[in-house]
């Protein structure tokens, strides 16, 4: 019997991201393992913000302007928190700079002792969901990382 569609969501064991970005960077080396975990959650962060303009209230880009900036955190906080990726809290930390941090965040590994932040698939799902929200493109960077 043919399939009807595949599903808009699929959950994964958390070890899973772990394992990708291990086999990834032994396949094809670090830098490049970065790049496709980046560019992988880049497209996941289309779903993530339709699943946010569809939660509650609008947020969608043409009515950004019209939702308080703590109801827009409040909703993106509770909607990553809810699918587990952990408590997501922001600050400003100057004016058109804002500051996320997570001390549950799920991609962070505090055993591995890496070199550098290696929160890959995060920072291309969040420069994706804001950029959208934003209407404009966001660059994420990732300046500290419990895995580090």
């Amino acid at each position: 019997m043919p399939r009807q569609g595949k599903p808009p969501e699929l959950a994964i064991p958390v070890a899973s991201l772990a394992a990708l970005r291990s086999a990834l960077s032994t396949e094809v080396g670090a830098d490049a393992a970065a790049r496709a975990l980046a560019a992988a959650g880049h497209a996941a962060g289309d779903a993530l913000f339709t699943q946010l303009a569809a939660a509650g209230d609008a947020v969608e880009a043409a009515a950004v302007g019209e939702v308080s900036e703590t109801a827009f955190w409040r909703k993106l906080t509770h909607l990553l928190s809810a699918r587990g990726w952990g408590t997501l809290m922001h600050s400003n930390a100057h004016e058109g700079i804002g500051a996320l941090s997570a001390a549950d965040w799920v991609e962070a590994d505090p055993d591995a002792h890496a070199a550098r932040p290696t929160c890959f698939f995060t920072t291309g799902m969040l420069a994706n969901l804001l950029g959208n929200a934003a209407g404009a493109p966001v660059s994420v960077l990732e300046v500290e990382c419990r895995s580090r």
